[in-house]
C-alpha cells in the first residue's frame, strides 16, 4: 500500500515538473488485477460464469431449439425417474409436404408457433417435449383431463393462422393440424393416435401423407398463397378465427403471426 502510494506521488510529481518544462505528459492510471486484490471474491465470480456456461450448454442438449420444447433425451430421462400418470403422443399433420412446398425454414415457423401453443398446456399441468420432426408428447399428472386438455388443444391448432413470407410469394397457413392419442405410456398413445389419424383423414382434417406413383407430396391444402395486391383477410378458404381468442392454458409473449423469408435462406 505504502510503496504503490509513493510510486503514485512520484509519478504526479515527474508529470508536474514536465509539465512546467512546457511538455505534455499523461500519468498512465494504475490497473488493478482482481485475481491479486480479490483473489476469493475473483474465484467465486468465475466459478457463476463456469456454471451459467454449463446450465446454457446443458439446455441447449436437451431442448429443441426451434421449438424451445424439451427433447427425447429430456422426455427419456424424465420418465425413468418420475413415471407421469398419462401421455399424449401428437404427430403434426404435412410437416414434409410444407417444407417441400416453401422450405425447411418458413415450415420451422410453423414447429415455432407449435411449439408455443404446447407450451401453453403446462398452465394446465402437462409438460411438452418435441421428440423429434413431427413428433411431440405430453406428460400428463391427471389422466382423467388429458384426454380433455388434449381435444381442446387440437381444435385450438385447427383454428391458428400463420402468414408466411418467401421469394416465390405470400402465403397464409390455415391450421396446424395434428393428431394425437392418450395413453399410460408413450407406446400406448402412440397406437391410439392412429384411429385419431384416420378419423381426421376421413373429415377433411388431414392431409394425405401419401405421395402417388413416385411424385411428390402435394401441396397442403392449408397452405394458401395470397394473389398479389389482395387483402390476406379475405383470401379464398379463409374459415378460422385468431388463435389467441380461443388458448388452451396459456401460450407465452405472441411474436408477429408473419414469417419473412430472405432470399438466401
Amino acid at each position: 500500500g505504502d510503496s504503490l502510494e509513493v510510486g503514485q506521488r512520484s509519478a504526479q510529481q515527474f508529470g508536474a515538473e514536465q509539465g512546467s518544462q512546457g511538455q505534455a505528459f499523461a500519468v498512465p492510471p494504475v490497473t488493478r488485477n482482481a485475481a491479486v486484490d480479490d483473489p476469493v471474491g475473483f474465484l467465486q465470480s468465475e466459478n457463476e460464469k463456469l456454471k451459467a456456461e454449463a446450465e446454457k450448454y446443458r439446455v441447449e442438449a436437451r431442448s429443441n431449439d426451434i421449438t424451445r420444447l424439451p427433447n427425447r433425451r429430456q422426455f427419456d430421462d424424465d420418465f425413468a425417474t418420475r413415471p407421469s400418470r398419462a401421455v399424449a403422443a401428437i404427430d403434426m399433420d404435412g410437416l414434409k409436404a410444407l417444407n417441400d412446398s416453401v422450405g425447411h425454414k418458413a415450415a420451422d415457423a410453423i414447429l415455432a408457433r407449435l411449439g408455443e401453443h404446447l407450451r401453453g398446456v403446462e398452465a394446465r399441468g402437462g409438460r411438452a417435449y418435441h421428440l423429434s420432426g413431427d413428433e411431440f408428447a405430453v406428460s400428463f399428472d391427471d389422466p382423467d383431463s388429458a384426454q380433455q386438455i388434449m381435444a381442446e388443444l387440437q381444435d385450438q391448432l385447427d383454428n391458428v393462422e400463420v402468414t408466411i413470407d418467401t421469394p416465390s410469394g405470400q402465403y397464409v397457413y390455415r391450421g396446424i393440424g395434428v393428431s394425437f392419442g392418450v395413453g399410460e405410456n408413450y407406446a400406448k398413445a402412440d397406437e391410439s393416435a392412429k384411429s385419431d389419424k384416420q378419423r381426421r383423414l376421413e373429415s377433411g382434417k388431414r392431409e394425405d401423407a401419401r405421395a402417388v406413383g413416385g411424385q411428390s407430396l402435394p401441396t397442403p391444402r392449408r397452405l394458401i398463397q395470397v394473389t398479389p395486391g389482395s387483402d390476406i383477410n379475405n383470401v379464398q378458404g379463409r374459415d378460422v378465427q385468431n388463435a389467441s381468442d380461443n388458448q388452451v392454458g396459456q401460450v407465452e409473449s405472441q411474436p408477429s403471426s408473419t414469417f419473412q423469408q430472405s432470399e438466401q435462406a
